[in-house]
């Protein structure tokens, strides 16, 4: 599925999930997330700190974003077959994806609230973090594809190993300024209000997510073919690194209360 799909323009409703690669995914990523999710209770009832588990459920919430998603970047989940968390825009979700938003979005935000950028800003930081995460979109892209998970379809550019850079960049940026945001949530958001992060988050996540991809999805949609495609990839890569640097800089600058 994952070469024959590039090229073509209409969304393949009959593509089909496998299990067993659907079924692996679910259970070791679920694993993976229930240790986690006992740490983050762990955390809420002796020390009080529920923000592991509201970035988690909030990264959970997140995936919202992905049929959005789907409709933008020119992606499918094979349809059939599929456990599906919900349909949006007429195209269904997978389970496995909650969890990995969940993780890759909760887990991996919850982080940054203690990393350096967690504690004001640092250029060095924001590079390192940023590599790290598209090394690890993209290993997850590879893997995935590669198991029939997802593929890409349409006119697709700036292709490794089956999928576009681009989107291994513009999640890379989507999470140093939602680590970013969180950061200043939790410093001044006190008490049972933190919680409506929950609600804040996935606005704020689709935001940036549309800013990011706008020039990948005109190009794709421009009928202009790989050519204009190329153009619209690399100019969500440069917006990507570019607003996520900015932003995340003037986010990451402005100081904390006290007793934040």
């Amino acid at each position: 599925m994952k070469h024959q799909l590039l090229g073509r323009q209409d969304y393949p409703y009959e593509a089909v999930m496998p299990a067993v690669a659907q079924q692996n995914t679910e259970l070791v990523v679920g694993v993976a997330l229930a240790i986690v999710f006992i740490w983050a209770a762990i955390k809420l009832i002796k020390k009080n700190d529920p923000r592991l588990l509201i970035c988690m459920i909030t990264g959970f919430v997140c995936v919202l974003n992905e049929s959005h998603a789907m409709g933008m970047l020119k992606f499918v989940y094979p349809p059939v077959g599929q456990h599906v968390l919900y349909v949006g825009f007429s195209r269904p979700v997978p389970w496995f994806m909650g969890m990995e938003y969940c993780a890759f979005f909760g887990i991996a935000n919850a982080m940054y609230l203690n990393s350096v950028l967690g504690r004001g800003w640092s250029a060095k930081a924001f590079w390192v973090g940023t590599a790290s995460l598209i090394a690890a979109e993209a290993l997850l892209e590879v893997v995935s594809i590669d198991l029939g998970l997802w593929a890409y379809f349409d006119d697709q550019a700036n292709m490794i190993l089956d999928f576009p850079v681009h989107v291994a960049v513009l999640v890379s940026g989507i999470s140093m300024v939602f680590g970013a945001a969180t950061r200043l949530w939790f410093g001044y958001v006190k008490g049972a209000q933190q919680w409506l992060l929950i609600l804040v988050g996935p606005a704020l996540f689709v935001g940036v997510f549309s800013v990011y991809a706008y020039p990948a999805c005109f190009g794709i949609e421009s009928a202009g073919g790989v050519d204009s495609a190329r153009i619209g990839s690399t100019l969500t890569i440069i917006v990507s690194l570019t607003v996520a640097y900015y932003l995340t800089k003037l986010l990451s600058s402005i100081p904390l209360p006290k007793n934040g």
